[in-house]
């Protein structure tokens, strides 16, 4: 009898390199002990990454929060693990899907912290929805930023200069 290779059950199978550059930016992937978990993590059937995402390090949770199954990037979020500094960081990857930016954007305790907010309006990859109605709580320095930020949408941006033009049309209207 032949052993046959792992059979992948994910629509998205992928070989262990391309795995390496999709859960790693490229200042991780000289890290030896970012790349082995990455590996080990890559290993795992889709019930196994859940179970991971969901009792995991704070290493593992980086690592699936990129993970291309839906399931396992929420599964991390819904973990109870995961903390505020860790959600800070999600918000402001730019290679986490759009989902776990929504999902972080719609969750009320999450989006109470500043720093959230301020990472997901700053995210390209922030649904234009959920990056508009943050805007306005962005502080006047940060509001300036997105507003010749170049990797924002446009209509982030464009929301951004009405917020800082805004008070000085109405002051040099009036004195017409």
């Amino acid at each position: 009898v032949s052993s046959l290779p792992p059979v992948s059950l994910e629509a998205d199978a992928i070989s262990e390199d391309e795995a390496k550059v999709r859960y790693l930016d490229d200042a991780e992937r000289q890290q030896t002990e970012k790349v082995s978990a990455v590996q080990k993590l890559f290993r795992l059937n889709t019930a196994e990454k859940l179970k991971t995402a969901l009792k995991g390090t704070r290493e593992e949770r980086a690592i699936l929060i990129r993970d291309p199954n839906r399931l396992v990037s929420s599964a991390v979020l819904g973990g109870g693990l995961v903390t505020d500094p860790e959600i800070e960081s999600f918000a402001a990857m730019k290679n986490v899907s759009d989902q776990v930016l929504r999902q972080i954007g719609t969750h009320k305790e999450w989006t109470k912290k500043y720093s959230v907010v301020a990472n997901l309006v700053r995210n390209p990859r922030t649904p234009i929805g959920i990056a508009m109605t943050m805007v306005s709580r962005l502080n006047p320095k940060d509001m300036k930023g997105v507003a010749v930020d170049k990797n924002v949408p446009e209509a982030v941006r464009k929301a951004a200069q009405r917020f800082i033009k805004g008070p000085e049309e109405k002051r040099s209207g009036g004195k017409h």
